[in-house]
């Protein structure tokens, strides 16, 4: 693997787990 997949999969993962919180955060309003 290089440094950007693993740059990129990190970055993806933070992303997705951001937005799902926020996502249930919202729906749970």
């Amino acid at each position: 693997m290089t440094l950007a997949i693993i740059i990129g999969f990190v970055v993806g993962t933070v992303a997705g787990i951001f937005l799902g919180m926020f996502y249930f955060k919202n729906r749970k309003k």
